[in-house]
């Protein structure tokens, strides 16, 4: 409806398990940044509609930012940027839900991040581990790059690997 679609690009929606949230990017919206930047909507389960539309602020800054995905809990949120402590051509960030409101991001360390590109991350069903993408060295193919001329585009190579949550919250290689 006209509270998630306006005049602009909006893509990459992502919703919580429960249904009741909605994740999103928006390009260019009112009210955000002017760049990519982060929404979220809430659904009015009695008239089945989208509301209380608004950019996530506190995540939000003058570059682009995008959803990948949201723990099971609602409680995590994972978003593909460029923001301070980015390693390459693109890296996955995480910033947990507090009393407050989003936290500050924080940059997953290797082994999820690279000087590659890095992307495309998921929950397994009970967030004990993460599928994610990325289109470093080691790979299932020969090495090619995102945003390098191959084969007839600029997608490079990519492939999809696992990774652990340990106790710390930290991830296995």
């Amino acid at each position: 409806g006209s509270d998630i679609n306006s005049s602009v690009k909006e893509y990459t929606p992502i919703p919580e398990v429960s249904g009741r949230k909605m994740y999103f990017t928006s390009n260019g919206r009112s009210g955000g940044s002017g760049n990519e930047d982060l929404w979220e909507s809430s659904l009015n389960e009695q008239t089945n509609s989208w509301y209380n539309t608004k950019p996530i602020s506190e995540l939000n800054d003058s570059g682009n930012q995008a959803p990948l995905a949201v723990s099971p809990d609602g409680t995590e949120i994972f978003i593909f940027g460029h923001y301070t402590g980015a390693l390459g051509g693109g890296d996955i960030f995480q910033s947990k839900l507090g009393s407050n409101g989003w936290q500050e991001t924080t940059h997953l360390n290797r082994p999820i991040n690279s000087e590659y590109f890095d992307s495309d991350i998921g929950f397994s069903s009970e967030g004990k581990a993460v599928l994610f993408v990325t289109d470093r060295p080691g790979g299932y193919f020969p090495l090619n790059l995102k945003n390098k001329y191959h084969a007839g585009d600029y997608w490079g190579n990519t492939d999809i690997y696992v990774s652990f949550k340990n106790e710390d919250g930290s991830y296995t290689s």
